[in-house]
């Protein structure tokens, strides 16, 4: 095998990783040297506020600012632990696919051609859920409608 350098395993895989989180992390891995080494320094351009109304769109990234900033207990209106729906449902991979929410949002039509059965269950082409059956692709993409609609009580859009 050759030498890749020490830094160049960014953590400890295997089929238990997502459980482990961060303590797989040792000190000879990248993640190990960014977290003891790396200290970020933030000057804000701006501030939000008291408690502004946050809505993201995006990718898994958009979904930790969101996770992040509910935790947090900032009002979040693109996702809730009591919205119905799984975080992953929301990634959006492109910009076609995040103006297309939007764009349902606002009362366009939403072509049901773009859900397949599949040997995995039922898939959207214009979202990201795999679901067991039709009925519950289509109750969780009018879901995804209905909470893209609260943009328009957004004080602040994170798209990433």
């Amino acid at each position: 095998m050759r030498n890749i350098g020490e830094y160049a395993q960014w953590s400890i895989g295997g089929p238990d990783a997502d459980e482990r989180g961060y303590e797989s992390v040792t000190a000879q891995m990248a993640g190990g040297r960014v977290f003891s080494e790396f200290t970020p320094f933030i000057t804000p351009k701006f501030h939000l506020g008291e408690n502004p109304a946050l809505f993201t769109s995006g990718s898994c990234f958009a979904r930790e600012i969101e996770h992040a900033l509910h935790a947090q207990g900032k009002t979040v209106l693109s996702w809730s632990p009591d919205c119905g729906l799984s975080p992953a449902s929301f990634n959006r991979y492109n910009i076609f696919s995040v103006l297309n929410d939007f764009r349902l949002a606002q009362g366009g039509g939403y072509d049901e051609d773009l859900m397949w059965e599949t040997p995995i269950g039922w898939i959207d082409y214009s979202g990201n859920d795999v679901l067991p059956t039709r009925d519950a692709l289509v109750s969780a993409r009018n879901a995804s409608i209905k909470i893209h609609k609260q943009i328009a009580q957004a004080d602040v859009f994170i798209v990433k």
